[in-house]
């Protein structure tokens, strides 16, 4: 493969978007897509020889290199196919975090008083929300909204607001 047609095919693999949208029977599940997946993969595998290759040159990179290898393979890389949103008009499932320790949530709308889209306040910038979900019987089920949940957010609080959820703080409003 040539340098052109690399940088073109990387090109349309980012112009198709990070995230796959896929309908089952009704339930609309979001993931990250398999080109990015495979696309880790590939420069894991090719950053051993160019590593070795420029081991001279770069002779401080290398270990850092290496090291990292097994971080991306060992820790993200499941995290990042593991990590779905999914909903229907009935409830949403969020799964999300690293794969030894995800964080799994599954609320029914019915089950659902209010869902207010608020500022992380443990986030000092300012840039990272949550979803305040507050059930009918007074318990609060806190949501990140990380960029999985940023790409679904319109149509699952959409779907929440059919089901006669109160939706707050969200900029569609």
């Amino acid at each position: 493969m040539t340098p052109r047609v690399a940088v073109m095919v990387g090109l349309l693999c980012l112009l198709g978007g990070c995230y796959e949208r896929e309908v089952e029977s009704g339930l609309v599940v979001y993931r990250f897509a398999d080109w990015l997946i495979l696309s880790i993969i590939v420069a894991c595998v090719i950053a051993v020889p160019a590593g070795w290759l420029l081991r001279k040159l770069y002779w401080k990179i290398f270990p850092f290199v290496l090291l990292m290898l097994p971080v991306a393979l060992g820790l993200l890389l499941p995290s990042l196919i593991q990590d779905r949103i999914a909903f229907d008009d009935e409830h949403f499932e969020s799964v999300s975090g690293l794969w030894f320790d995800p964080n799994r949530i599954d609320l029914r709308f019915d089950d659902l008083r209010s869902i207010e889209y608020a500022l992380d306040p443990g986030d000092d910038k300012g840039t990272r929300y949550d979803l305040n979900c507050y059930t009918r019987d007074g318990q609060v089920v806190v949501v990140n909204v990380g960029d999985l949940m940023k790409t679904a957010i319109d149509e699952l609080l959409d779907r929440a607001r059919r089901s006669g959820v109160t939706v707050t703080g969200y900029p569609a409003d």
